[in-house]
């Protein structure tokens, strides 16, 4: 039997990000609280209840938003997001639609950083994409810091 190649699973995580500014993990909350604080709260009252709900929920015990989708969806936090005692259509809904107000926080807070992202690049991605390929010429990534990307966490 002929022998099977090894692979290599290279995975990219937001630490990647953390040089053009975005938050690690447990760094999101306090990061959500100082984007909430930059909202005018005449223009952007939805935006600003979302991002409330959403730091209120995460509280002492969530430390990424992936955990309080996680726990919305497994019913940890019916009680206090009113999803209990209700019938189970309707606490579906309710759980969908706050996991829908923390992605709205979560994509706001990291779009209100692109200006800063274009200027920087990805360079950490960059970088270990030419580690992982040395001599590639084009691995659909500009060697120059107006590579841009836009990294969301896949929440619903």
């Amino acid at each position: 039997m002929p022998q099977v190649p090894r692979s290599k699973i290279y995975i990219l995580g937001v630490g990647c990000s953390k040089d053009c500014g975005y938050p690690l993990g447990p760094e999101m909350k306090d990061d959500l609280e100082r984007f909430g604080q930059s909202l005018d709260p005449a223009t952007s009252p939805r935006l600003r209840k979302a991002v409330a709900d959403t730091i209120a929920l995460m509280g002492g015990s969530v430390d990424t938003i992936d955990t309080l989708v996680q726990k919305l969806d497994n019913g940890q936090l019916d009680r206090q997001i009113g999803a209990q005692n209700v019938d189970p259509l309707t606490q579906n809904r309710i759980r969908r639609q706050r996991a829908k107000d923390a992605t709205v926080a979560i994509n706001a807070a990291f779009l209100s950083r692109d200006k800063d992202v274009r200027e920087l690049g990805f360079v950490r991605y960059r970088n270990f994409l030419y580690q992982l390929f040395p001599g590639a010429v084009n691995l659909g990534v500009r060697p120059s810091p107006a590579t841009y990307e836009t990294r969301f966490t896949s929440l619903c």
